[in-house]
């Protein structure tokens, strides 16, 4: 499910109250099979989702804030900020603007193409390789090996 399907499943959940949960329990989970349903008691309001649905949505949250992480700190870097030590991406600091400016554009797209596939594996994937370039970048032995 993509992430405008997901975003218009959410949005257009069948609404059940508990009595009727009590009733007919066999209806509501045929029903939280093909959309979620808000089960509502007294002022309270409870979601039933398959669980492949909510994964995704907290495997997508988790992205999106990974690049929305990596986007400020590209940004602070740009700014002349200093970034603190215990940021986990401190490591964008490793390339040059130019560098910075294609890392982003590269997430990006992972993101839009994440979005629509709903496979968020890409955006953790192009994270991962840039880290991995920088940590090359910031190596002494990769560097004397390749005699820089």
């Amino acid at each position: 499910m993509t992430a405008n399907a997901m975003s218009t499943a959410l949005y257009s959940d069948c609404l059940i109250s508990s009595s009727e949960l009590n009733r007919r329990s066999g209806y509501v989970l045929d029903t939280a099979l093909t959309k979620p349903v808000t089960i509502t008691r007294n002022n309270d309001s409870f979601a039933l989702l398959k669980r492949e649905l909510m994964a995704n949505m907290a495997k997508g949250i988790e992205q999106m804030n990974n690049v929305n992480q990596l986007v400020n700190v590209a940004y602070r870097l740009s700014s002349g900020q200093d970034i603190e030590s215990s940021n986990e991406f401190k490591w964008v600091a490793e390339f040059d603007s130019k560098e910075r400016s294609e890392l982003v554009n590269e997430v990006y797209e992972a993101l839009e193409l994440s979005k629509a596939t709903d496979d968020w594996d890409e955006v953790k994937d192009v994270i991962h390789e840039w880290r991995e370039s920088a940590i090359a970048i910031k190596s002494n032995e990769l560097n004397k090996a390749f005699g820089k």
